[in-house]
């Protein structure tokens, strides 16, 4: 005896589940990953745009320079700090003995006489040897003044 066969229906591939709309735990996978990615995003233009932190880096780029060259960029960034932190009306009229003053009476660190004689004649002389003691000091009393003024 053989079987009836023809009432048998055809077999059916059940049909494939669809991407869309998503299960709840991929929503919440999407939304804290767009929610970090934005944190990170907010922290990292806060830490980029620190005034002190781009000062400091600045001061360790021109750490590397000799002579007059970084007598001049030490006392162009201090200039600068000096803008951002007072305004143009302070930090662009100040000059020599003026602006020497005005560093030292600012809170925190005092350049001594013989670093500012330094920073005053590097406007104007034609080359200047620095010893690596002065010039230590000089990025040492720069970096304190940074730090506790910006």
């Amino acid at each position: 005896m053989k079987p009836d066969l023809s009432e048998l229906k055809d077999i059916h591939i059940p049909v494939e589940p669809d991407l869309w709309p998503l299960s709840w735990g991929w929503w919440v996978l999407f939304w804290s990953a767009f929610i970090l990615a934005g944190l990170f995003v907010y922290w990292m233009y806060r830490y980029m745009n620190n005034p002190k932190r781009y000062a400091l880096h600045e001061l360790h780029r021109i750490s590397h320079l000799n002579g007059k060259i970084f007598l001049k960029e030490v006392n162009a960034l201090l200039r600068r700090a000096v803008i951002y932190k007072y305004g143009s009306a302070v930090g662009a009229v100040l000059y020599a003995d003026a602006w020497i003053d005005f560093l030292n009476q600012t809170p925190g660190v005092h350049f001594s006489k013989e670093y500012v004689a330094l920073l005053e004649k590097s406007m104007y002389a034609s080359k200047e040897n620095l010893s690596d003691v002065d010039k230590k000091a000089i990025l040492v009393n720069a970096k304190q003044w940074i730090k506790q003024n910006l």
